[in-house]
C-alpha cells in the first residue's frame, strides 16, 4: 500500500467523521447541505465509509471521532479509481460551513438528521450506473425447494421456497432484483461496485453484510444478521426517494405498503433466518399464522378448521420439511386432532365420545 493510499483512506476518513458530527451535532444550512451531498457524489467510498462511521455509534460524540479508525474499501485493488483527482471536502475548510452563519443555520436544526439520511439514499442510488455488464441471471425456486448460489464476486444468494431473484452485474453495481419469495444474502465486503437488492420501489444497500430479504403482497422484511445496510423507499429516481433507515446487525425493518418506519427493531435473528438450517420457529404466534408459514413449503396444505383452532397459540421450533413431527406434536394437544388426506392435513377440534347411556 503506497503513502498515497494512506492518505487518501485517512483523509476519506476524517471528512466523514466530521460530516457525522456536523450532521448530527450542528445546525447546518441550505449550502452546507449541497456540500454534503457533493460529497458524497464523489465517490461510492465517501458513502461506505460515512455508513461504515455511522454503524459505530449513531449517536457518536466528537470524542469517540478522535479514535483511530480505518476505511473498510481496499483501495489497492482499484488503481487509478476516481480518488486520484478528487479533491477531499472538509467542513470546516469550506466557507459555506464555517460557523459564521447563525440566522441562515438556525432554520434547519431542526431538519438537519433528516435531511442528512434522504441525501445518503439519493447519493447510493446517484452512484449506480450503467457501466459494463454480465448476463441477467434468474434462479427461482418452486414450492418447498431452496438453493444456494455462489455469485461472480465471491458473495452467496441463498434463495427459500417459491421464490424468484434475477441478478444483475455491473462495473457500477451488484443489483439483485427479488421479484417474489425471500433470500438471505452473504455480501463479499471488497469491492468496488455496490451491492443493492430491490424489491418492489424498497432498495436495500449493503456494504460487508448478511442480511435477509422477504418480499410479501404488501410488505417487505429486511434483517440484518451481520453488519449494517441502509433501506431505502421510493427508488425510481432520485427526486423519488422518500425515506432512508440505517439497520444495524440483530435488528429487522418491515416496510408496509412503502411505509418505512422510524426505527428499527431488536430481533432473533437466528430465528428469524432459521429457514437456512431447515427451521421454522415460533413464540406464542396463532396456529393459523404458523399453518400459513407451513404451507409455504408443503406439497399438500395444511389446514386449520375453527376459530378455536386457528387462534390457539403455538410456540417451537421445527422442521417444516417434517410435517409428520408437526402433526404429531399437534395431535398432542387437548382438544386437537389431525387427520391426513391425499389433498390435505386437517386439523380439527376433537369432540369428547359421547358416553354410553
Amino acid at each position: 500500500m503506497t503513502r498515497a493510499t494512506d492518505r487518501t483512506r485517512e483523509a476519506i476518513t476524517d471528512s466523514a467523521a466530521e460530516w457525522l458530527v456536523a450532521l448530527r451535532d450542528e445546525e447546518l444550512g441550505e449550502a452546507d447541505h449541497a456540500a454534503f451531498l457533493a460529497w458524497l457524489r464523489a465517490s461510492p467510498r465517501h458513502v461506505e465509509e460515512y455508513l461504515r462511521l455511522r454503524a459505530l455509534d449513531r449517536r457518536v460524540a466528537i470524542a469517540a471521532l478522535a479514535l483511530p479508525v480505518s476505511a473498510t474499501a481496499d483501495l489497492d485493488a482499484d488503481p487509478g479509481h476516481e480518488f486520484a483527482g478528487t479533491t477531499v471536502l472538509h467542513p470546516r475548510q469550506s466557507p459555506e460551513v464555517t460557523p459564521s452563519h447563525p440566522q441562515r443555520r438556525r432554520h434547519f436544526v431542526a431538519a438537519a438528521a433528516v435531511l442528512g439520511s434522504v441525501l445518503i439514499a439519493v447519493a447510493l442510488w446517484l452512484n449506480v450506473g450503467p457501466g459494463g455488464s454480465l448476463p441477467a441471471q434468474t434462479y427461482r425456486t418452486a414450492h418447498g425447494e431452496q438453493r444456494t448460489v455462489p455469485l461472480p464476486d465471491g458473495s452467496v444468494l441463498h434463495v427459500n421456497t417459491d421464490s424468484v431473484a434475477t441478478v444483475r452485474y455491473s462495473s457500477d453495481e451488484r443489483l439483485v432484483s427479488i421479484e417474489r419469495g425471500e433470500a438471505f444474502f452473504e455480501v463479499a465486503p471488497r469491492s468496488a461496485a455496490r451491492f443493492r437488492v430491490v424489491a418492489g420501489d424498497l432498495s436495500a444497500v449493503a456494504v460487508g453484510t448478511k442480511f435477509d430479504l422477504r418480499r410479501q403482497e404488501a410488505a417487505t422484511t429486511v434483517t440484518v444478521v451481520e453488519g449494517h445496510v441502509a433501506v431505502l423507499a421510493g427508488i425510481a429516481s432520485p427526486a423519488a426517494v422518500t425515506a432512508a433507515l440505517h439497520i444495524g446487525s440483530g435488528e429487522q425493518v418491515r416496510v408496509v405498503n412503502g411505509t418505512v418506519p422510524v426505527s428499527a427493531a431488536a430481533v432473533d435473528v437466528r430465528r428469524s433466518v432459521g429457514w437456512l438450517k431447515r427451521q421454522i420457529a415460533f413464540e406464542q404466534q396463532t396456529l393459523a399464522d404458523v399453518a400459513a408459514e407451513f404451507n409455504r413449503y408443503l406439497q399438500v396444505p395444511l389446514i386449520v378448521e375453527g376459530n378455536r383452532l386457528q387462534q390457539l397459540r403455538i410456540s417451537g421450533v421445527f422442521d417444516p420439511y417434517n410435517i409428520d413431527a408437526f402433526a404429531s406434536f399437534l395431535d398432542t394437544l387437548e382438544g386437537v386432532a389431525v387427520e391426513r388426506t391425499p389433498a390435505m392435513i386437517r386439523v380439527y377440534e376433537r369432540t369428547p365420545k359421547s358416553r354410553a347411556p
